[in-house]
């Protein structure tokens, strides 16, 4: 008896073949839910994630969360972000953790919060970097450490967070922790740098 083998670029190339219907749907889905037509943005994501695609019940889980399209739903919305978030969707788990830190019709979990927003953060995710720098700061469900909340803020500036380059520039301007001085030598040319400095200029803060 001889054994038949499948060569590896058909494998690969059946593998796509599966995959294009699959994503056709999702970009659909995503091109209506950008027109505002989030009827069909649910009728194109709802079959996916229904068979496990971690973007579409991502998705799927903000429609529930904002009311868009379908009456408004956290709990569902919760399920759906959980789902996506155990696959490794980064901005499932950000948005996990956030629904547990701040949702009006989920239980709050600071804790459950801090593990999402870790995961999301690991690979990346600025928001998570920036609400983990926020609550280190602050002391908020963890204790409280102004250097490492500058590491937490600097991952997300450095991505282009706008809130993140502010509170970064923050910390550098009143040297909390971080460096004595607006900015050292170390760091001229980043935008956080200036920015504070610009933003300070035009408001009342109260700062020096």
């Amino acid at each position: 008896m001889t054994k038949t083998t499948v060569p590896l670029f058909m494998m690969i190339g059946l593998a796509f073949m599966l995959a294009a219907p699959a994503w056709a749907d999702f970009q659909a889905g995503l091109d209506a839910y950008e027109r505002g037509d989030y009827h069909t943005a649910m009728k194109e994501w709802r079959p996916l994630a229904n068979q496990g695609d971690a973007s579409a019940q991502y998705h799927l889980g903000v429609l529930y969360e904002r009311a868009q399209g379908i009456p408004r739903d956290y709990q569902e919305a919760l399920r759906l972000h959980r789902l996506a978030a155990e696959q490794g969707h980064a901005q499932a788990q950000f948005d996990l953790g956030r629904m547990y830190s701040d949702s009006p019709r989920v239980s709050r979990d600071d804790q459950e919060a801090l593990r999402w927003w870790r995961l999301a953060a690991a690979q990346g995710n600025a928001d998570a970097q920036f609400s983990l720098g926020s609550w280190t700061l602050f002391g908020h469900g963890l204790p409280q450490n102004v250097q490492k909340a500058g590491y937490w803020f600097r991952l997300a500036a450095n991505q282009g967070h706008a809130d993140a380059q502010f509170q970064l520039g923050a910390l550098y301007s009143t040297g909390q922790g971080v460096l004595e001085g607006l900015c050292s030598s170390l760091y001229v040319g980043k935008p956080w740098c200036g920015k504070w400095g610009t933003w300070v200029s035009s408001h009342d803060t109260g700062f020096p």
